[in-house]
């Protein structure tokens, strides 16, 4: 006798729900995790453009004392780039270097 197919079925059910159970969890757990890292990168672009106008903000206060041999009189800009940078929980390296330049470009543009 042949089995109907209602026998047959049963179990097949049963192993597709369990593939599509495990495939959604796999999406979502990837979205999850895109997700936090989309968060993370936001945080630390956020935090670099918060030190680099702690810098800028430095070196504007101090724009006269500014010289091509100089450009940060007194270590100003770089450590308030590094007290914000650490305020916002980045990690301060070890040798930091801040470079300038200045002066005017070597064409001037033309004016019309």
């Amino acid at each position: 006798m042949i089995p109907s197919n209602s026998k047959r079925r049963r179990g097949m059910v049963a192993t597709l729900v369990c593939l599509v159970l495990v495939t959604l969890l796999g999406l979502t757990a990837l979205a999850v995790d895109g997700g936090l890292m989309q968060d993370s990168k936001r945080r630390v672009q956020a935090a670099a453009d918060a030190a680099a106008l702690a810098a800028a903000t430095k070196l504007y206060q101090n724009y006269n004392a500014i010289t091509t041999s100089n450009p940060d009189p007194g270590g100003g800009a770089v450590s308030a780039a590094q007290t914000s940078a650490a305020t916002m929980a980045l990690p301060t390296p070890a040798k930091s270097s801040l470079s300038t330049t200045m002066g005017l470009p070597a064409t001037a543009p033309a004016q019309s």
